[in-house]
């Protein structure tokens, strides 16, 4: 339910973007034949705000599980606490909803190609899916132990 949810935010907000905006203008001459995209202020804050949530919640549950413990988790260990179980499960969640919006961005990145009306949401699926990278990239900063326990 919570990737549906992730998926539904990052595709409203894509789409409300204006034209009316002030816009940053990227050429892309060396890789796309001198087209011009424009990328309003809102479309980029649009096409990165779920990555930075879920990158803020992540680190700030690995925080909580260190203040928490006082250590790493060990191998196969469950929390008792109910903070840290939903702090896990909507860290988890985010993630993959992270993870699911890439189909529907994948999509829509598609339908953008082929209608041209449209259009102007290619550059910022683009944009979007380059900050899930990112941040699905940056979970494995995390240390060592926390990550070990995380993936056992």
């Amino acid at each position: 339910m919570a990737a549906f949810v992730c998926i539904f935010i990052t595709t409203v907000t894509l789409c409300l973007v204006k034209k009316h905006t002030k816009e940053i203008r990227l050429n892309t001459s060396s890789f796309l034949s001198a087209w011009q995209f424009a990328l309003s202020k809102r479309a980029l804050m649009g096409a990165g705000i779920m990555p930075v949530i879920s990158i803020a919640v992540f680190y700030a549950f690995v925080v909580h599980v260190r203040l928490s413990l006082g250590r790493w988790p060990g191998f196969n260990e469950t929390f008792t606490s109910g903070w840290l179980r939903f702090h896990h499960a909507l860290a988890e969640y985010l993630s993959l909803g992270l993870m699911a919006s890439l189909y529907a961005i994948g999509i829509m990145t598609l339908l953008s190609f082929a209608f041209k009306s449209l259009r102007f949401l290619s550059f910022s699926c683009l944009i979007h899916m380059v900050f899930v990278g990112f941040s699905l990239g940056s979970f494995l900063l995390a240390p060592h132990p926390f990550l070990n326990w995380l993936f056992d």
